[in-house]
C-alpha cells in the first residue's frame, strides 16, 4: 500500500489539531505547552509522513502516538501542575499574599473549543488539575479512553504497550479520580438564560464592588484562587471578607466571547496611569445550581486576552 504525502496530507493532519490540543492540554495542563506540543508533532507527522504505515494503524493512531511521547518528554523536565487548592491551606483575612509561585507551576485556562469532546467536565480545571497527580500512563490511558473515546487496541497502539496494560492503567486512574472527589459544577451553557442572568448579577456586584450582593450570589463552600500567587480561600464569608478589603474596586470585567474550561470566562481590568483599563487578570467563574461555586483570578494569564477574544485596552467609559 502507498505511503507518505498521498495518505498524510495538510487537510488529515488539520482536522487532528483540536483533539491533539485536548490531549496533550489534558496530559500537561498548560495551555502554552499543549499548543507548542501540537505543533512540533503536526510539524513530525508531516516530516516524517514516509513512516507511517497503514497496515498497523490509523492515522490518528500514529499521530497520537508521536504526540504522546512529545508529551512524556516534556513531563520529564517539568514540575507538575496544580491549583491553588493542592499547594497550601486555605487562608484567612490578615493571612499575607506571599510571594509569586513560577507560572510553569499552575493549570492554566485552556481556550474551549466548540466540538462535543471539549463540552464534557472532563475540560473542567479541576478535573485537569486531578489528572495531574496520575502517573503519566494512567492520565493517558483516562484520557484516550475516557475522554476521547480511542478503544483499547487503539489506545494501546498509542502509548507502544498492550491492552492488558491499558486496562489495568484506565482502572487505577478511575479508581484515584473517584477518590479525588472533585468539586461538582455545572457546564456553563451561554444560550442558558438562568446562567446568563447569575453571570450578570456577579459582573454588576463585581464591578459596583457590592459586597452583599456578591455574598447573595455565592455557594456555601465557594473558593476563590488566584495565580500566580498560593494564597487562596474556601467558605462564603472568608471569600466575601478578603473581596471587601478593597483590592478589585475600581476593576470591570468583561464577558470574553470565547469560553475557558466549560466555564464563564471574562478579562478583569484595572484603570493604567492614563485612566484607561488595562488587562489585569483572566476570571474563570465556576457555577453551580444557579450559585458561583469558584473564581479563579489567573494574574499571569493576560497574554492569553487574545485568545479569548478579550481586547487589549479598554476606554474608561464603556
Amino acid at each position: 500500500m502507498e505511503v507518505g504525502h498521498s495518505i498524510v496530507d495538510e487537510a488529515a493532519l488539520a482536522l487532528l489539531r483540536e483533539p491533539l490540543l485536548g490531549y496533550c492540554y489534558r496530559m500537561l495542563g498548560g495551555a502554552h505547552d499543549a499548543e507548542d506540543v501540537v505543533q512540533e508533532t503536526l510539524f513530525r507527522a508531516w516530516s516524517r509522513c514516509d513512516q507511517f504505515d497503514p497496515r498497523r494503524g490509523s492515522l490518528r493512531q500514529w499521530v497520537f502516538g508521536i504526540a504522546h511521547r512529545r508529551c512524556i518528554d516534556h513531563l520529564r523536565t517539568v514540575p507538575r501542575r496544580a491549583l491553588s487548592v493542592h499547594l497550601s491551606a486555605p487562608a484567612r483575612l490578615g493571612d499575607p499574599i506571599g510571594s509569586p509561585v513560577n507560572a510553569d507551576r499552575w493549570v492554566e485556562p485552556a481556550v474551549q473549543p466548540d466540538d462535543e469532546v471539549a463540552r464534557r467536565d472532563t475540560v473542567r480545571l479541576a478535573f485537569v488539575a486531578a489528572l495531574q497527580h496520575l502517573s503519566p500512563v494512567q492520565r493517558a490511558a483516562v484520557v484516550l479512553r475516557d475522554v476521547l473515546g480511542f478503544n483499547a487496541t487503539e489506545a494501546a497502539s498509542v502509548l507502544g504497550t498492550s491492552t492488558t496494560s491499558v486496562h489495568s492503567a484506565l482502572a487505577r486512574a478511575r479508581r484515584a479520580l473517584a477518590a479525588a472527589n472533585i468539586t461538582a459544577a455545572d457546564r456553563f451553557d451561554p444560550a442558558d438564560a438562568a446562567q446568563q442572568a447569575l453571570v450578570a448579577a456577579y459582573v454588576r456586584a463585581f464591578d459596583a464592588h457590592d459586597v452583599p450582593a456578591l455574598a447573595k450570589l455565592l455557594c456555601d463552600d465557594v473558593e476563590m484562587t488566584m495565580p500566580p500567587f498560593a494564597f487562596w480561600a474556601r467558605g462564603r464569608d472568608d471569600v466575601i471578607e478578603l473581596f471587601a478589603q478593597g483590592g478589585c474596586a475600581g476593576a470591570r470585567l468583561i464577558a470574553a466571547p470565547v469560553a475557558a474550561n466549560a466555564s464563564a470566562t471574562f478579562g478583569q481590568y484595572r484603570p493604567g496611569p492614563d485612566g484607561v483599563l488595562e488587562p489585569f487578570a483572566l476570571v474563570v467563574v465556576e457555577t453551580r445550581d444557579l450559585q458561583i461555586a469558584g473564581f479563579h483570578t489567573f494574574l499571569s494569564a493576560t497574554d492569553r486576552f487574545a485568545a479569548f477574544g478579550l481586547p487589549p485596552r479598554l476606554p474608561t467609559v464603556f
